[in-house]
C-alpha cells in the first residue's frame, strides 16, 4: 500500500510540469497528439489508474482524488472533459 501511495504521489508532482503533458509523453509524437480531439494517452493512464483506488477506503482514495484534481484542472485537459 505504501509503493502505491508514493506512486501516486510521486505522478500528483509530475503533473505539475508547466508545458504540455504530451511533451512528458514518450508513447506519442506531438502530430498524433495535435490531430485528435482526445487526452494524450498518459494522461488517459493516470485517469484510468485513478479511477480504480478511488472505491478504496482511507488514504488510498484520497491521494487519487489529488492526482485527478492536479491533472483534470490543468490547461491542456480541456480535452478529458469532452470523453
Amino acid at each position: 500500500m505504501e509503493a502505491n501511495c508514493v506512486i501516486l504521489l510521486w505522478l500528483s508532482i509530475l503533473v505539475l510540469v508547466p508545458f504540455d503533458i504530451s511533451s512528458v509523453d514518450t508513447s506519442i509524437t506531438d502530430s498524433q497528439c495535435s490531430s485528435t480531439n482526445e487526452p494524450p494517452p498518459l494522461a488517459l493512464r493516470i485517469i484510468e489508474c485513478s479511477k480504480d483506488y478511488l472505491s478504496n477506503a482511507g488514504p488510498m482514495r484520497t491521494i487519487p482524488g489529488l492526482l485527478l484534481l492536479k491533472l483534470l484542472t490543468r490547461p491542456d485537459m480541456l480535452k478529458a472533459f469532452n470523453m
